[in-house]
C-alpha cells in the first residue's frame, strides 16, 4: 500500500484485509441490493479459500476471499420490468423503443401477455417495440420478461402507448421558406409536395452561391431534415408527415456564406441553444459569433417579408418547426441542433405551431441626441413587401449596427443596402453608422450643401406580380435631431425630399434598380475658431423656387455673432 513516506510499503493484518472484504461486500450488494447482512456474511465465509489451519482460526479467519465464488453464491436480484412509461408515438411516423428489465440472468426474453399494440406495431423477443402506427388512440397491454437461467422466473408489467394524431401542416399559397421537422419516408420533392403546373421549389447551394430550381416533372433533390427550401404554391397545400421523428442531436454542414437551414425536430428550440463545431472545438452560437465563425442571428420568411430571429428578438428568439431559416457563416463548420431534454417531448410540443411574426429589427443600442434612423419599406401592388433600416448613431452609442441580408429569390420583392464586408460587396438589412462628423453635425470646412452620409439601395422587382408597381415609404425616428437634408435619388436622377414626403411610387420595377439616399446633418455655428457656417434654405411665400430667393442661404458669421432682422421667406431647413 502507499505509506506515509510517500513510497509503497508491504503490510499485513486486519487493516489491510478489511478494505478488500468491504469492497467485495459492496460488489455483492450492487448485484442484489436486497441482500441482508447475514446473507453477505454467509457468502463471504463459505466461499473463502482456507489458507492456514483447517477451518476458521485466529490468524487467517475463514481464509482468502474469493470474489467470483462469492458473487455466484448470493441469490440474484428479483427479475423486474423497469420501463415505467413510453414516449408518445405519432400516426404515420416510424416508432422504436427498447424495453428494459433488471435482476435475474441475461439475455432476457420478452413477450406479450394481454392487451393489444397499435396496428402496424410489434414487440420482438429482444424487447424492441417498433413499427408505424396506423391510427391514433391510447393502447394498453401487458408485457412479460423471462430469465435466461430460470425460464420459470418471469416478471410482468402493464404499459400503455399513446398514439398522437398525424403530424400535418398547411403551407400557404405564394412563396414560403420551409423545412421538414422529421425524416420523410419518401424524400422525393415532387411526390412530397405534390408540385403542379406553375409551382416551384428552390434550394440555395452555398458552395456555388446560387439557387438550384425545381423544374416541372423533375425532383430538386432528396429532402433532408435540417435544410431549408423555398416553395411557391398556387394554392394552399396540406402535408401529412410520413417517416420518422428525430429525437437525438442532429447536425448539418455550414459552408462560408449564406446557408439555408431548418429545425429537424417537431418542437421549438431556442436560438441561443444552437452549437457550432469546427474541427474538435464546439462552441455556443454566441461564442462562435465572437470567434468570427458565424453571425449570431438568422432570418425567416413570413408575412410576405424577411424577419429576424436573434437572441434579443423577443418571440422570434426560437426556431420553429416547418419554417426554413438563413444563417451566415464565415468558416466551414458544423451546426448542431441539441437533443431535447426528454425524448417524449419531441412528439407533442410543436403540433400545430404556426409562424410568429414579430418585430423584424434588432433594437438600436443606447441612443443620444445626435442619433437618428429610418425604416424604408418597399410594397408591391400584389401585397409583397420588404424593408431596410439605415441611420447614424451619435457619440455615446455602443458601436455600429450592420446586419447582413440573405439573397433574394426570383418572384420576391427585395430591398437591401449595398455595402461591403471584409472587402467584398454585401447586401445589408440594417446599416447604422457611427457619427464621423462629430455629434451629427457637418464640419465647417466641408461644403455646406454636400452630403455627409450616402447609402446605396438595391431594389429587386424581377418577376414581381402586379405590373412591377412598387411604393417606397419611410419613417424617420430620432432622439432629438434629424438630418437637415435627406434625399432619395432614383436611378434616373430624380430627387425626392424625404423630410417633406413620406412615400415615392415607381410605376415599373421589372428588374434590379439602384437608388441612393443622401443625408446631411445640421451645420454648426462653431468651428475651429475662425469662421462659422450656418446653412438655411429660404423658400418664397409663393412656393416658387427660382434660385434667386436662396442667394442669402449661406452667411458667414464671426464667432458669437447672431442673426438679426427679418426675412421675407419661410424657413424650411
Amino acid at each position: 500500500s502507499t505509506y506515509l513516506s510517500g513510497t509503497y510499503y508491504q503490510l499485513s493484518g486486519t487493516s489491510m484485509a478489511t478494505p478488500h472484504v468491504a469492497g467485495l461486500a459492496a460488489l455483492m450488494l450492487s448485484r442484489n441490493p436486497a441482500l441482508t447482512p447475514a446473507q453477505v456474511k454467509t457468502a463471504l465465509e463459505t466461499t473463502a479459500l482456507d489458507i492456514a489451519a483447517s477451518g476458521p482460526d485466529d490468524a487467517s479467519g475463514y481464509g482468502l476471499i474469493n470474489a467470483p465464488a462469492a458473487l455466484q453464491a448470493i441469490p440474484g436480484a428479483p427479475l423486474a420490468v423497469t420501463t415505467s412509461s413510453l414516449p408518445h408515438a405519432t400516426e404515420g411516423m416510424a416508432y422504436e423503443q427498447t424495453l428494459s428489465a433488471s435482476g435475474g440472468t441475461k439475455p432476457y426474453t420478452w413477450s406479450m401477455v394481454s392487451g393489444s399494440l397499435p396496428g402496424g406495431m410489434s414487440l420482438s423477443s429482444e424487447g424492441v417495440l417498433s413499427g408505424t402506427p396506423v391510427s391514433a388512440g391510447t393502447y394498453g397491454f401487458t408485457v412479460r420478461v423471462r430469465d435466461a437461467a430460470s425460464p420459470a422466473a418471469t416478471a410482468d408489467k402493464q404499459l400503455s402507448l399513446v398514439v398522437d394524431p398525424p403530424l400535418t401542416y398547411r403551407f400557404p399559397a405564394g412563396i414560403s421558406l420551409i423545412s421538414f421537422p422529421y425524416q420523410p419516408s419518401d424524400p422525393d420533392t415532387t411526390r412530397l409536395l405534390l408540385l403542379g403546373a406553375g409551382e416551384d421549389m428552390a434550394w440555395w447551394d452555398p458552395v456555388s452561391g446560387s439557387y438550384d430550381y425545381y423544374s416541372g416533372g423533375s425532383s430538386l433533390q432528396s429532402v433532408q431534415p435540417g435544410i431549408g427550401y423555398w416553395i411557391k404554391l398556387t394554392s394552399p397545400r396540406d402535408i401529412t408527415a410520413a417517416g420518422s421523428l428525430i429525437t437525438d442531436a442532429y447536425s448539418v454542414t455550414l459552408n462560408p456564406g449564406w446557408n439555408q437551414i431548418g429545425l429537424p425536430y417537431n418542437y421549438t428550440l431556442p436560438w441561443s441553444s444552437l452549437l457550432v463545431k469546427q474541427g474538435s472545438v464546439t462552441r455556443t452560437i454566441a461564442s462562435a459569433a465572437s470567434a468570427g465563425w458565424v453571425e449570431n442571428y438568422g432570418w425567416y420568411y413570413a408575412g410576405g417579408q424577411y424577419n429576424l430571429v436573434a437572441p434579443s428578438g423577443g418571440a422570434t428568439a426560437s426556431l420553429q418547426p416547418w419554417l426554413g431559416y438563413w444563417i451566415h457563416a464565415d468558416v466551414s463548420a458544423e451546426l448542431i441542433f441539441p437533443a431535447p431534454v426528454s425524448a417524449s417531448s419531441a412528439a407533442v410540443i410543436a403540433t400545430g405551431v404556426r409562424p410568429v411574426v414579430s418585430p423584424r429589427r434588432l433594437p438600436l443600442p443606447r441612443v443620444n441626441l445626435s442619433s437618428w434612423s429610418m425604416e424604408i419599406t418597399a410594397t408591391g401592388s400584389s401585397g409583397q413587401s420588404d424593408g431596410a433600416r439605415l441611420g447614424v448613431a451619435g457619440e455615446g452609442v455602443a458601436g455600429e449596427l450592420r446586419i447582413l441580408k440573405p439573397p433574394a429569390l426570383k418572384d420576391m420583392l427585395y430591398l437591401g443596402i449595398i455595402g461591403t464586408r471584409k472587402g467584398v460587396e454585401a447586401l445589408m438589412d440594417s446599416d447604422i453608422r457611427s457619427d464621423t462628423t462629430g455629434n451629427g453635425r457637418l464640419s465647417s470646412r466641408l461644403n455646406a450643401s454636400g452630403a455627409s452620409q450616402t447609402w446605396e439601395i438595391l431594389l429587386n422587382g424581377t418577376g414581381v406580380p402586379g405590373g412591377g408597381v412598387v411604393t417606397l415609404s419611410w419613417d424617420i425616428s430620432s432622439s432629438g435631431q434629424k438630418p437637415s437634408g435627406l434625399f432619395l435619388v432614383d436611378a434616373d436622377g430624380k430627387r425626392i425630399d424625404m423630410l417633406r414626403e413620406n412615400s415615392y411610387t415607381i410605376s415599373s420595377v421589372t428588374g434590379v434598380r439602384r437608388l441612393r439616399i443622401e443625408a446631411s446633418p445640421d451645420a454648426s455655428l462653431e468651428d475651429d475658431g475662425r469662421r462659422g457656417i450656418i446653412r438655411q434654405t429660404l423658400e418664397p411665400d409663393n412656393g416658387v423656387d427660382d434660385g434667386q430667393a436662396n442667394e442669402n442661404s449661406l452667411r458667414l458669421l464671426s464667432p458669437r455673432q447672431t442673426l438679426t432682422g427679418t426675412t421675407s421667406g419661410r424657413l424650411v431647413r
